[in-house]
């Protein structure tokens, strides 16, 4: 299974469905895409928590922020960006989400930092 594509299929379903709260199987790359998403203001709180021995993470949902959420990267076919790719994309709508070596960055903070990595979703 692929956690990151069903914890973005979850919070997608949520938010459509007007649920605030959705909890989702822990992964580091989990907890830091939900973080980044916390920090844009697109999700409110992520917490991580324990149950029967397992980690999982609680993800509240504010209804109306986001728009929608497009899965890039997949099993399949993995979709990469290096820096210049990343440069000459000049639509800046919504927000993009790469997994860089230097964390979990958005667009605009991966060029800054002049690292390139695995483009993993789009959210408007």
């Amino acid at each position: 299974m692929y956690l990151i594509a069903d914890t973005i299929t979850r919070i997608k379903n949520a938010n459509m469905a007007g649920i605030e709260n959705v909890d989702v199987k822990f992964s580091n790359l989990i907890k830091d895409v939900l973080q980044l998403l916390n920090k844009k203001e697109y999700v409110g709180e992520v917490k991580v928590y324990k149950d029967n021995g397992h980690k999982k993470i609680s993800v509240q949902v504010i209804p109306g922020n986001i728009t929608d959420i497009k899965i890039v990267s997949k099993p399949g076919k993995r979709v990469y960006a290096n820096l210049h790719t990343l440069k000459s994309d000049r639509r800046n709508l919504g927000l993009t989400v790469i997994s860089t070596p230097k964390g979990v960055l958005t667009k605009n903070a991966a060029i800054k930092q002049g690292v390139g990595g695995e483009v993993i979703c789009k959210v408007w």
